[in-house]
């Protein structure tokens, strides 16, 4: 054993020495792809495209009865608690507080410069960062927001309170507004093309909106939320339809409507009885956009309306015999 031992030893010793020795491999494992520089253009498009995700999140319409699932049916008995907002911090927000920390520091204005005025790169970025944070905490109530955003820093932020969110994010706004510059809107601005004036709009129209969420608690017609109604109204919110704000979503596979993406292969949504039902009691005109007649009913020469019942256990219902969402809605690529 000790001559085993004494052969082994330096054998190993070698092996340590030339594990050690420093092996110059070039580019090799550089990313010809990686950009060395905060391409704000970038960032932008893709903060913008969660929008997507926001506008046709399917758990609103259920949630308010206007859809019904038809064959798993955990989201219309409001069993379905997996769903977070860790994926709106971790993309659209982290991006947009990129766009505002580079444009804000001297060291790198004038290479941002090059993607939009600094000024309106920042107030489009305030402006969308309010629209997520207005969206995240009406469907979740308190959540970080004075202190997110801070990664290592901070890995325990305060949960704020719905009240001071909407405060801040009502300041949050104004600031946008007043940073609005002459000049180039930014680059990669899908939703708006980089005109400022509609951005105005739109942050108008999300003051507008958060002030009737709050006309329930502050009824006083000179109360908080009449302020600050009456403060978005002559700057510019949307004031018809023909102004209606679309995201534009593309016949691209990557870019398009996700509805249409949801009934390519499967057939889990209905309108629901509670919506149908309604509409039909009072004649109303709107049930020829919202819903389509059953297929069973019209293959059988009688067309008719009648909505999936909302939040039974175990459904033993076909797709074929409840109506459907618009066929404009659930099987075109780029519906609005």
């Amino acid at each position: 054993m000790k001559t085993y031992s004494k052969i082994i030893q330096p054998i190993l010793l070698s092996l340590v020495f030339l594990g050690c020795e420093n092996v110059d491999f070039g580019d090799t494992n550089s990313d010809p792809d990686v950009t060395t520089t905060v391409v704000s253009s970038g960032l932008l498009t893709f903060a913008e495209r969660y929008i997507g995700d926001v506008v046709t999140d399917e758990m609103g319409d259920l949630y308010t009865q206007h859809i019904s699932q038809i064959t798993y049916t955990d989201g219309s008995r409001y069993t379905d608690l997996s769903a977070d907002s860790d994926y709106l911090y971790q993309n659209p927000l982290i991006n947009l507080k990129t766009i505002i920390d580079f444009n804000s520091d001297e060291q790198y204005t004038l290479e941002q410069s090059a993607y939009g005025s600094n000024a309106n790169q920042i107030a489009v970025a305030k402006i969308l960062m309010a629209y997520y944070y207005q969206f995240m905490t009406d469907r979740w109530g308190m959540m970080p927001y004075t202190e997110a955003l801070q990664g290592t820093e901070n890995t325990y932020p305060v949960f704020d309170t719905q009240e001071a969110i909407y405060d801040g994010l009502f300041t949050d706004i104004d600031d946008a507004l007043a940073l609005i510059d002459d000049g180039a809107g930014p680059t990669g601005d899908i939703l708006f093309g980089g005109d400022m004036e509609r951005w105005k709009k739109f942050a108008n129209t999300l003051k507008l909106v958060m002030a009737l969420r709050l006309s329930n608690i502050y009824p006083d017609p000179s109360g908080y939320a009449a302020t600050k109604f009456n403060e978005a109204i002559p700057y510019g919110a949307i004031a018809s339809h023909a102004e209606t704000i679309y995201y534009p979503f593309l016949s691209d596979d990557n870019n398009d409507n996700p509805w249409q993406d949801n009934f390519q292969t499967r057939e889990d949504y209905a309108i629901s009885d509670v919506l149908i039902d309604r509409l039909l009691a009072d004649n109303d005109p709107r049930i020829a956009v919202y819903a389509e007649f059953t297929r069973t009913s019209v293959s059988l020469g009688s067309p008719e309306y009648l909505g999936m019942p909302y939040g039974i256990p175990n459904s033993e219902w076909l797709a074929a015999d409840v109506s459907f969402i618009s066929s404009d809605v659930i099987y075109e690529s780029t519906a609005l």
